[in-house]
């Protein structure tokens, strides 16, 4: 799968690049929204991985604009902060994870998107 990778804090990033790539996805990452956004444009992405709270634009605002361009967008929300059972209730997300991220979750919500 390609994968775009949107999370604000870099050592998060590089460790979700690290989790993504070792289960054999490819990915294009972004520290800021606003360059995923610009990214979600030029390619073609099977999956989108977002955090939840970024300065510049939160990942509810990011699903959100993805959904507009594309309904059908494959969209795994991470999260440190949320209550994952509101969050799952919204549906702007295929999926929801709890940061740190477990890769055995990972793995099986990739496998069935």
């Amino acid at each position: 799968m390609n994968i775009l990778l949107v999370e604000d804090d870099v050592d998060c990033l590089q460790a979700l690049q690290a989790l993504v790539e070792s289960l054999d996805h490819s990915c294009i990452i972004a520290d800021d929204p606003r360059a995923a956004l610009a990214q979600y444009a030029l390619h073609s992405f099977d999956v989108v991985i977002t955090d939840f709270r970024m300065p510049a634009m939160s990942g509810k605002e990011l699903a959100s604009k993805i959904r507009a361009t594309n309904p059908r967008a494959k969209i795994i929300l991470i999260t440190g902060y949320s209550p994952i059972e509101e969050l799952l209730s919204e549906s702007l997300y295929d999926a929801v994870l709890e940061k740190p991220v477990n890769i055995l979750e990972l793995k099986s919500i990739l496998d069935n998107l």
